[in-house]
């Protein structure tokens, strides 16, 4: 099996895919479901909030939004 990997902004994959250009992608946002297209999740990213020690938000105990 030969294995040629090319990183590519999200949208670019998909478009590539769709175009018979590459045979799969892996991408981070999948732009919208297509009819020709089958999306596996591979898993959830979870997301975070980083701040410094120092950011208004720690004075109050807890981040904004959480």
């Amino acid at each position: 099996m030969r294995l040629d990997l090319h990183f590519l902004d999200s949208e670019e994959a998909y478009q590539g895919v769709l175009d018979g250009e590459l045979e799969i992608a892996v991408v981070t946002l999948a732009p919208h479901p297509h009819a020709q297209l089958e999306v596996v999740p591979v898993w959830i990213d979870r997301l975070c909030f980083v701040c410094g020690h120092d950011h208004p938000s720690l004075a109050r105990g807890r981040l904004a939004g959480t």
